[in-house]
C-alpha cells in the first residue's frame, strides 16, 4: 500500500448485496422489483463512496451495475 499512490486496502471481497438479498430472499422467492430496488439506495456503503471508489463519482453506474448483480444473484439461485 502506498499512500502517496492513494491505494487502498481491498476491503470488499464481497459485493455489497448480502444484506439486501439476505433480507428479500428470506420472505420467499416471490420478491417484487420494487422491494430490492430502493434498497440498494440505502445500503450499509453509501453509493456516493463506491462511486468515488470505482466510477470516478459517477454514482448511476454503480446503481445500475448493483440492480444487475441483484437480478443475476436471484436468476443463479432460482
Amino acid at each position: 500500500l502506498h499512500p502517496e499512490y492513494r491505494t487502498m486496502p481491498m476491503v470488499w471481497y464481497i459485493p455489497p448485496l448480502s444484506p439486501i438479498m439476505n433480507m428479500v430472499e428470506g420472505k420467499g422467492s416471490n420478491w417484487q422489483a420494487e422491494e430490492v430496488f430502493p434498497a440498494i439506495d440505502n445500503m450499509r456503503i453509501p453509493i456516493q463512496y463506491l462511486a468515488n471508489l470505482l466510477t470516478a463519482g459517477d454514482e448511476s453506474h454503480i446503481r445500475l451495475t448493483l440492480k444487475k448483480m441483484a437480478v443475476m444473484r436471484t436468476y443463479m439461485r432460482a
